[in-house]
């Protein structure tokens, strides 16, 4: 281990007292940002999973005021280092390197590699879920699809919540397009804050999007999970984010979600897509950005 590697590994590292302190923090921020939430006899969880880039987030802010929303992703910001790490290991477009997120490794009991960031943002999800949990809030779970999301809505189940699964989707291109809109701007966060003109914190830093470019299986496992939840009878919802279609009242969900992320855009769609796509050139352009990232939007372009 270099001596770089050595610091990035020290910057990732939280003592459990200093976790604890970051956790108290951050369920106080979840009640303070939400405060029509109130804990509830007959509290609601909504379950909202999707990829990167397909709504979630907009979904919720629409929809659940009076609910506190939960996602892995919201905790990453929380980690204390993550600015300087990102220093050190920088976050790229769909880049296969580690970066601040995973640079920070280690080797767990089944001899599957872990990362420290991950680690921590994992944790900090479910103390923040087993608290507003058993407070009984109105909860909004954010998500990738996975069977992890039907073990949440089971145990929510059994202690008395009611559970609704909302699944935003759109065609493939528009959700790379909307990643790599995002990236970019945590780009220029990243390089404001570096002159100076907003504060270095984890906030400053890009979301890591390693698959921005949903892989086969990706997408069967994804499918998968819809299924899953259709069958166990939850209350189930596949929209497009953009249009708040609901997508699933004639066909099955699995099938409704699967035709929706494979379609190919009819004419607005295009126009929106190109436009983002040249306003993201020119981002580029003007913060000097690697010749990595470049190909990645242009590649886009051509398609």
């Amino acid at each position: 281990m270099n001596e770089q590697e050595k610091e990035i590994f020290r910057l990732s590292y939280l003592s459990e007292s200093k976790k604890a302190k970051i956790f108290t923090q951050i369920i106080k921020d979840l009640i303070s940002n939400t405060p029509k939430a109130k804990p509830k006899e007959n509290p609601q969880m909504t379950i909202i999973m999707g990829f990167p880039g397909s709504g979630k987030s907009s979904y919720a802010a629409k929809h659940a005021k009076d609910a506190i929303r939960i996602g892995k992703d919201d905790m990453l910001a929380y980690h204390p280092n993550l600015f300087k790490l990102n220093e050190l290991a920088p976050v790229k477009l769909n880049s296969k390197n580690l970066d601040a997120y995973d640079a920070a490794q280690i080797t767990n009991a089944d001899g599957e590699k872990e990362s420290l960031v991950e680690n921590f943002a994992e944790e900090a999800f479910w103390v923040a879920l087993d608290f507003c949990q058993n407070q009984g809030y109105n909860v909004v779970v954010d998500g990738l699809p996975s069977e992890e999301m039907l073990d949440i809505a089971e145990e929510a189940k059994e202690q008395g919540y009611n559970i609704d699964f909302v699944v935003p989707v759109m065609p493939k291109r528009l959700l790379e397009v909307n990643i790599a809109s995002r990236y970019e701007q945590g780009q220029e966060e990243f390089n404001k804050a570096l002159v100076g003109l907003r504060e270095k914190n984890s906030q400053a830093v890009p979301h890591p999007y390693t698959k921005m470019r949903l892989s086969p299986e990706d997408i069967r496992e994804a499918g998968k999970v819809v299924r899953m939840v259709e069958k166990e009878g939850y209350n189930l919802k596949v929209i497009n984010a953009l249009s708040g279609k609901k997508l699933n009242g004639q066909n099955d969900a699995a099938l409704s979600w699967l035709n929706e992320l494979k379609r190919p855009l009819n004419e607005s769609e295009q126009e929106y897509a190109q436009n983002k796509l040249q306003s993201l050139r020119k981002q580029q352009e003007k913060r000097s950005a690697s010749r990595y990232d470049r190909y990645v939007v242009a590649a886009m372009e051509r398609e």
